[in-house]
């Protein structure tokens, strides 16, 4: 279970689809392990981050949302605006205040095929689907109606083929 560092609370996990992270329902303050942080902010300002909390010069105040030892303040520059983030060496936790993860640049996030999608192309798509899988299951239906053992001899692998498609 863990707490926030600020107010004690406990912390709300949340699951993204770049990893789980837990958010402090009172102050808003968020915890995210530099696992999950390396999927969102660029590589170059996260090895700064963590070079800096290995150095052990900076700071500890807080502690860790999750071991509880202290944590190591590091200050990161983003054009005119300095972060001062909260790390735990140990535990790979960041802890960012409440907009503090707003600030920081984050790497672009590729959209999907779909999302390029007109809203015309997406109802084709969605049409040609419903028809894949209609025609698909009246194949399925002709095939359970034959009785004569023809299918059995042509397709002889068509159950075990059925669990793949």
């Amino acid at each position: 279970m863990f707490s926030c560092p600020n107010c004690k609370t406990v912390l709300k996990r949340v699951k993204s689809r770049f990893g789980i992270f837990w958010v402090c329902p009172a102050c808003k303050g968020r915890a995210i392990t530099l696992e999950v942080i390396r999927k969102v902010i660029p590589k170059q300002l996260v090895n700064k981050l963590w070079q800096r909390t290995l150095s052990g010069e900076f700071m500890q105040k807080r502690n860790c949302p999750s071991c509880v030892l202290p944590m190591s303040e590091i200050p990161l520059s983003n054009n005119e605006h300095t972060v001062y983030l909260d790390v735990c060496p140990k535990c790979h936790i960041i802890w960012f205040d409440n907009n503090e993860y707003q600030q920081l640049p984050k790497i672009p996030v590729e959209a999907g095929f779909e999302d390029k999608l007109t809203p015309q192309q997406r109802e084709k798509l969605a049409v040609a689907e419903i028809e894949f899988y209609k025609e698909k299951q009246e194949f399925e239906d002709e095939l359970e109606k034959t009785s004569d053992g023809l299918i059995d001899l042509i397709f002889p692998f068509w159950k075990l083929l059925k669990l793949f498609i």
